[in-house]
């Protein structure tokens, strides 16, 4: 296919991507197949908390994003040195992991609740076990 201006040299942009997780990031991109790369993917390894360079063609294959946020892509959680995008909270590890920390603590808050109704419950019928008694007892007393 012919470059669009012939006369004009081609510049491969760059964008440097830093990972600020705790683990390495590994992007396997679909570059073109070639001899030596039949399949055609390259893999991109982005250390953890480090940062490395990618051809500005493959930054929609890093990232997908509507409206500046991230919904998707082989990266999500990579952030773009140029720019900042927030990151949907679907896609977000520490949020989901909050939530259900929260959701969990919803759960036990509830069975603590019941198991409290319960004991309250169990000390009302032990209570009035006692006072029925109490009623034979006197009952008792009388009609002798």
């Amino acid at each position: 296919m012919p470059l669009p201006f012939p006369n004009q040299p081609v510049v491969q942009t760059f964008t440097t991507w830093t990972n600020p997780t705790d683990a390495a990031v590994y992007l396997d991109i679909h570059v073109g197949a070639t001899f030596s790369n039949p399949s055609g993917r390259f893999r991109y390894v982005v250390p953890a908390h480090g940062e490395v360079q990618i051809p500005g063609e493959y930054d929609l294959a890093v990232h997908d994003t509507r409206d500046g946020v991230i919904v998707g892509g082989l990266g999500p959680q990579l952030r773009r040195k140029d720019r900042v995008e927030q990151l949907h909270q679907s896609l977000d590890a520490n949020k989901s992991a909050e939530k259900e920390a929260q959701a969990e603590a919803e759960q036990a808050l509830i069975a603590k609740q019941a198991a409290e109704q319960a004991v309250m419950l169990a000390v009302s019928k032990k209570q009035a076990a006692v006072e029925a008694q109490a009623r034979v007892s006197t009952t008792e007393k009388l009609s002798k």
